[in-house]
C-alpha cells in the first residue's frame, strides 16, 4: 500500500483554503467597515489599532494573499508527484530484484538521468549527492553485484514545471505509460470536476502552471487574479489529479507484481449488492480478515477500502482462510463494480 499521504495533502490544501477564506474576509473588513477605531480604544484592542495604522494597498495585500496560495499549491504539488515517483521505484526494486527484468526503457532512462546529474555534479540539486552514491546503485544493477538501487532526480533532472506534457514523460520514463487515459476519464471525480467546470485535465493544469510562474516572476495585475471561488476549486483539482495519479500507480503495482511480493491477489468480485456496499468474492488461497486495508482494481480504477465484515455461509467471521474458488461475502468501506479485482497488501 502506498504511503503518500492523500490525508495530509488534502489537509494541506484545506488548510491552505481556509488561511485564503480568512484573509479575504480581514481585508473586506478593512476595506468596507466602518472605522471602528474609537471602539477599539475603548475595548483595549490594540493589536487591531495596530493593524488599522499600518495597512498595505487593498490591492497589494490581495496579490500578495494569492501568490502565497498559487506558490504553496504548486509545491503541495511537485512534492506529492517526486515522492509518488519515489514510492514506485522502491516497489520495483521489490518486485523486480533482478536489474534485468525491469519495465522496459525504465533501466536505460536511468543510466541517462545519471549520466546528466555527473555532468552537473556539484550543482545545487546533486548538494544532498556524492558521485559514489550517484554511480553505486546503477553498478550494482548492471553488474549484479548486490541490490541495485535508484535516485529519483534521475528520472527529473532537468525536468521544467510539471505541465501535463512533462507529467505524462516524467511517468513513461520510470515505466508508467499510460496515465493519459486515467487523467482523460471522464467518469472519475476529476473528470467530473472538469466537465462540471467545462475544462479539460491538461487545460487546467496549463492554467496552473501558468498563475504558478507569474506569481514567481510577476508582475500580477488586478486582471491577473482569480476569485476566491476560482482559488478554492484549483485546491479541489490538485487534490484530485493527485489521488487518480496515486491510484494509477497503484493499479500498476498490483499489474505488474505477478509474483505477489506485496500485492496478493484475493479474488474476484462475481457479485454485488449496491444498498448494502457487500459484494460476493470469488476467492484465491489467501487469508481475509476484517480491517485490513485491500485494493479494489478495475478498469482506470484502484480504490482503498476497509474490510469491514466477513461472511461464510451466511456466518459472519473475522478471519477467512478460503480454497481456491470459494465463495466469501465482503462488506468493503467504499464500493466495488462486479469484476474487480481485490488485492491486499503484504508489507
Amino acid at each position: 500500500m502506498l504511503s503518500v499521504g492523500l490525508e495530509n495533502l488534502r489537509k494541506n490544501i484545506t488548510q491552505l483554503q481556509l488561511i485564503a477564506q480568512v484573509n479575504e474576509n480581514i481585508r473586506k473588513h478593512f476595506a468596507e467597515d466602518g472605522d471602528l477605531t474609537q471602539s477599539a480604544i475603548k475595548i483595549g484592542a490594540s493589536n487591531y489599532l495596530a493593524a488599522q495604522n499600518i495597512l498595505p494597498s487593498q490591492l497589494r495585500w490581495r496579490i500578495n494573499d494569492y501568490s502565497a496560495f498559487v506558490t504553496q499549491l504548486y509545491a503541495l504539488y511537485e512534492t506529492f508527484v517526486f515522492d509518488l515517483i519515489r514510492q514506485w521505484l522502491g516497489s520495483l526494486q521489490r518486485i523486480f530484484p533482478d536489474w534485468n527484468d525491469l519495465p522496459p526503457k525504465v533501466g536505460a532512462n536511468y543510466r541517462y538521468g545519471i549520466g546528466g546529474l555527473l555532468q552537473r555534479f556539484g550543482g545545487a540539486r546533486t548538494e544532498h549527492l556524492t558521485e559514489l552514491s550517484l554511480i553505486e546503485g546503477l553498478y550494482a544493477g548492471l553488474s549484479g553485484n548486490g541490490k541495485y538501487s535508484f535516485i529519483s532526480e534521475a528520472f527529473s533532472d532537468g525536468l521544467p514545471n510539471l505541465r501535463h506534457n512533462e507529467l505524462i514523460s516524467l511517468f513513461a520514463k520510470v515505466g508508467l505509460a499510460e496515465v493519459a487515459p486515467w487523467l482523460n476519464d471522464s467518469s472519475s471525480q476529476l473528470g467530473l470536476m472538469c466537465s462540471a467546470e467545462s475544462y479539460s485535465v491538461e487545460g487546467q493544469i496549463k492554467n496552473f502552471i501558468s498563475y504558478r510562474n507569474d506569481c514567481a516572476h510577476g508582475p500580477i495585475g488586478v486582471d491577473d487574479l482569480l476569485g476566491m471561488s476560482e482559488l478554492l476549486a484549483l485546491g479541489d483539482f490538485i487534490f484530485l489529479l493527485c489521488e487518480t495519479l496515486v491510484q494509477f500507480v497503484q493499479w500498476n503495482i498490483c499489474e505488474q507484481d505477478k509474483s505477489q511480493t506485496f500485492c496478493v491477489h484475493l479474488g474476484n468480485v462475481t457479485e454485488y449488492f449496491k444498498q448494502a456496499n457487500a459484494l460476493i468474492l470469488t476467492t484465491n488461497s489467501n487469508e481475509i480478515k476484517v480491517g485490513e486495508w485491500v485494493a479494489v482494481k478495475s478498469s482506470l480504477r484502484c480504490n482503498y477500502a476497509h474490510v469491514t465484515s466477513l461472511r461464510v455461509n451466511n456466518v459472519t467471521v473475522q478471519t477467512v482462510n478460503p480454497k481456491s474458488g470459494d465463495e466469501v461475502g465482503v462488506m468493503l468501506s467504499n464500493g466495488a463494480k462486479i469484476g474487480a479485482e481485490i488485492f491486499k497488501f503484504n508489507i
